[in-house]
């Protein structure tokens, strides 16, 4: 049967894919390259030594592989910059999963969001040199403007009708 040695904290195949930001395919991968050997626990359920797990992180990092946070940090970088997700994809050699979990973990919950085909059409009409980060914050510049005009225009509004009623 399983092996008794194994505790509750050893780690299923998806915990792994999470820690070493990899995709479940790749940690399945690692187990046929031998980089990572799981064992069965006694409900037949494979798991992976967290330490082996922290162990191939650590190597893969030294290797000039991207760690789970750089790898997080470069795809904040490419969608700020407006690409698709095809693009990072394909750029980081990593999985669409992947890329849809960072991007809705990395999220704000206010921030907007622009569709990759509006900020090409935006870029072609102000020039290739303006990223995301700029267009949403020159959108939102303008909200604030539209917002303070129709206040003020409110408040003229107010100020007429208090003057007739006075």
């Amino acid at each position: 049967m399983g092996d008794r040695r194994i505790r509750g904290d050893w780690l299923q195949r998806r915990d792994v894919a999470k820690r070493l930001g990899v995709s479940y395919a790749r940690v399945r991968g690692l187990e046929r390259e031998g980089q990572l050997v799981p064992k069965k626990d006694r409900a037949g359920v494979w798991r992976f030594d967290p330490v082996e797990v922290a162990t191939l992180a650590e190597k893969s990092d030294r290797r000039g592989r991207s760690s789970a946070g750089e790898l997080a940090a470069r795809v904040a970088e490419l969608d700020a910059e407006g690409k698709t997700a095809r693009e990072i994809v394909c750029l980081l050699r990593v999985s669409p999963e992947l890329v849809r979990r960072l991007r809705a973990e990395l999220a704000e919950p206010d921030a907007w969001v622009i569709p990759a085909a509006d900020v090409r059409a935006l870029r072609a009409l102000l020039g290739e040199t303006i990223d995301g980060a700029h267009l949403v914050r020159a959108v939102s510049a303008l909200v604030r403007d539209a917002r303070a005009a129709r206040l003020d225009r409110i408040g003229s509004a107010r100020g007429v009708a208090l003057e007739e009623a006075g």
